[in-house]
């Protein structure tokens, strides 16, 4: 039910107190709480002095009985007002509000105190600001250990405009009638440690006798069963029992459905009988008394929450899903409601069910439904629940849901409702949270899905984000669109950077000069492009020379280059499924890349004979594999191995490849031996047949023969002998 807004204004306004010497009272009630009050009393001081303002101090126990705090508050006070105690704790409030003459009213317990009064010393220096509100709310921190670890924040409105009218009501839980909005929320909260275990059942053992006597004397004041119920809630059996007698005497009062200040008491009995039956597992008993009850109280967006969360929890136990489920959508689709409407949001707050009503259950339902319908691949579903959420600018929330919102529109081929959702996250450029050019990456990388298609799917939204731009250029690649799509890419200043990597492989295998996209990222951004590009190509490690080939055509040389390079060549040269030759055209490059962008970067006294611990562990593998190679080459094996293994030392996660190069020496070095054996068997049978030749007179014949031989065994003394032999 949305009140009138307008005529709740006008008829505060009319109602005002008009006589005020100053703009706020802050009225103390004062007990026996030596422990806290000399906090409450400092954190109030810095509002006392900086607003106009006085402090009234009603004490309840008397100067005999007191334990100290009087005398703490009275260095504090502007006025004591002597209160005989009477079990009624808005008759000690209204006491110390006879006596009031601020234009605002804020009333405390001795035994609170606030963490910080600055948002409250500016509200009510603002005085525009406060013209504009009639009430005021700001949190209650509860603490449920004294340590002061666990607590829960309550938002309550203790701080009123003072009207002609002005009165507390009831006997416990006393509250500060009428109140008017529109109203305010300020970032304070007072520190309160009344609640604490034992102290909390000394309460409400104290509070019970004043709210059934309250009871007794109107049986309507329905006020004093809410905090009758919510006493009682503590035993789920026992709060059955008082929610459905609250509700059933709310039912019997004849203006509980028209008079505005009883309407929303129906619904709150609903819910505390159905919270009382779900805290006992009756889930049977939570669906009856839902159905029973339902269609005979007046329920507003968040009482719909606070019964969507209930019943969706009665209906998982009953098996019943589709309910399930329809519980969830209410109490999204009613959260979403209030969060883009403040003020009936604070009209229609309700400190019992807080905890309810809030941003994590938000996530509860909404990651509850996500399953349901992820498993019943209900694609229109999910996104009908995303579109029902109000989205925020929230990096935790927009990383978990994004994706997933992003993947069910996709899959139901519905990109308009994927624009719907992303309506709201824009930022001031126009360009959509990073999240959701990365599911789209994500979404690409699946098996079951054709990247191809994930493309188009992108390329027919209507938006300038960088990714969406990107995508529209993938599409048109082969296109006589591509070049307009190009440009557009390059008027935007879109960049390579994540998510839109995808661009410089586009870039460079349209030969494309890519520096223009890539001008502008710093060296951490360029190597996030570069892993991201590099991990994508090695996906298929044939298509990596053909990569770099691309590279070096249309990049022109420069440190970036060199870097990109450097990556696209380790994976390479490390990956064992390459043929070990085709391994050895990448391996000689890598190395000098490696090793001359080192040097552009560190002194050149690192670059001694022994490489300098200082310098990167690839660097230091590149130059010993230099040496390595330049000891091979000069025909000294033990040169070779002795810098392949420094190699392996300064880098050993590149022990794969050191041992498929030592294998291959090895290999190779075999085959030597073995073509050496066969050639010296072969001469041996040369040797034999110049010698014969040359014993049979045939000299002549025989030195081609022996100059031939001397070719291939230089250093062949037998040899020389039988070239004398031809000679005589």
């Amino acid at each position: 039910m949305k009140m009138n807004q307008n005529k709740i204004i006008s008829t505060a306004n009319a109602m005002r107190k008009q006589t005020h010497t100053c703009v706020l009272t802050v009225s103390l009630l004062v007990s026996n709480h030596i422990d806290t009050i000399a906090k409450c009393m400092e954190s109030i001081k810095p509002l006392l002095e900086q607003v106009s303002s006085e402090l009234i101090v009603v004490d309840t126990v008397g100067e005999d009985n007191s334990d100290g705090s009087l005398a703490v508050a009275k260095k504090y006070a502007d006025k004591v007002v002597h209160f005989d105690w009477c079990d009624d704790f808005s008759a000690a409030r209204n006491a110390g509000l006879e006596c009031a003459n601020g234009e605002w009213y804020l009333y405390l317990d001795d035994d609170e105190w606030f963490d910080d009064a600055a948002p409250l010393i500016n509200f009510f220096k603002d005085e525009d600001k406060r013209n504009r509100y009639n009430s005021l709310y700001y949190i209650q921190r509860n603490y449920a250990s004294a340590d002061g670890q666990k607590y829960e924040d309550v938002n309550v409105c203790r701080c009123s405009r003072m009207f002609i009218n002005s009165a507390f009501h009831s006997r416990v839980h006393e509250s500060l009638q009428p109140l008017y909005h529109p109203s305010i929320t300020i970032d304070a909260f007072v520190h309160h440690y009344g609640y604490l275990n034992e102290r909390r059942g000394e309460k409400l053992k104290r509070n019970e006798p004043l709210l059934q006597r309250e009871l007794e004397e109107n049986s309507y004041d329905f006020h004093a069963w809410d905090q009758y119920v919510a006493g009682k809630a503590v035993d789920a059996v026992q709060g059955a029992k008082a929610a459905e007698r609250a509700l059933q005497n709310w039912l019997q009062c004849k203006e509980a459905k028209t008079k505005h200040e009883y309407i929303c008491h129906g619904a709150r009995y609903l819910e505390f009988l159905i919270g009382a039956y779900v805290e006992r597992s009756a889930w049977e008993y939570a669906e009856a008394a839902y159905q029973k009850y339902i269609g005979q109280v007046c329920l507003n967006q968040y009482d719909h929450c606070v019964l969507g969360i209930r019943m969706a929890d009665a209906y998982s136990h009953l098996d019943n899903e589709a309910a399930r489920v329809q519980a969830l959508k209410e109490y999204l689709v009613n959260y979403a409601w209030l969060q883009k409407h403040e003020q009936e949001y604070i009209e229609q707050f309700s400190v019992y069910f807080q905890s309810i009503v809030s941003e994590d259950n938000e996530c509860y339902c909404l990651k509850t439904l996500l399953t349901l319908q992820q498993k019943a691949q209900d694609w229109p579903g999910i996104l009908q629940d995303f579109k029902a959420i109000q989205w925020k600018q929230n990096a935790d929330f927009i990383d978990q849901y994004l994706p997933k919102a992003v993947n069910a529109a996709f899959r139901a081929d519905d990109s308009s409702a994927l624009e719907e959702i992303c309506r709201d996250l824009k930022d001031a450029d126009g360009h959509f949270p990073l999240t959701f050019g990365i599911s789209g990456n994500l979404l690409k990388k699946k098996q079951d899905i054709d990247a191809t298609a994930v493309t188009d799917f992108f390329a027919k939204m209507h938006s300038e984000d960088p990714y969406i731009l990107l995508q529209k250029a993938l599409a048109a690649e082969n296109t006589d669109a591509f070049s307009s799509a190009l440009n557009q890419l390059h008027q935007r200043k879109v960049t390579c950077q994540m998510p839109c990597e995808e661009l410089l492989p586009l870039l460079l295998r349209n030969s494309i000069d890519p520096t223009p996209f890539i001008e502008t990222l710093n060296y951490e951004k360029w190597l996030a492009v570069i892993h991201t590009v590099s991990e994508q190509i090695s996906l298929n490690p044939q298509s990596i020379p053909e990569f770099i080939d691309q590279v070096e055509a249309v990049f022109p040389d420069s440190q970036k280059k060199q870097i990109l390079l450097i990556s696209l060549q380790h994976n390479y040269i490390c990956e064992e499924s390459v043929p070990f030759n085709n391994i050895m055209k990448q391996l000689p490059q890598y190395v000098e890349n490696v090793v001359q962008y080192s040097r552009s970067y560190y002194a050149q006294a690192l670059f001694s004979d022994v490489p300098s611990l200082m310098l990167p562990s690839e660097t230091r593998f590149g130059l010993y594999l230099q040496k390595a190679f330049y000891e091979k080459n000069a025909g000294n094996a033990d040169g070779y191995f002795a810098n392949l293994r420094a190699a392996l030392n300064a880098y050993p996660a590149m022990g794969m490849l050191i041992k498929r190069l030592l294998d291959t020496f090895k290999q190779e070095q075999k085959q030597a031996d073995e073509a050496s054996l066969q050639m010296q068997q072969m001469a041996k049978v040369i040797k034999l047949q110049i010698r014969k030749l040359i014993q049979n007179g045939m000299a002549e014949q025989a030195a081609p023969l022996v100059q031939q031989l001397a070719q291939l065994l230089p250093n062949d003394k037998e040899v020389d002998q039988l070239q004398e032999m031809c000679k005589k």
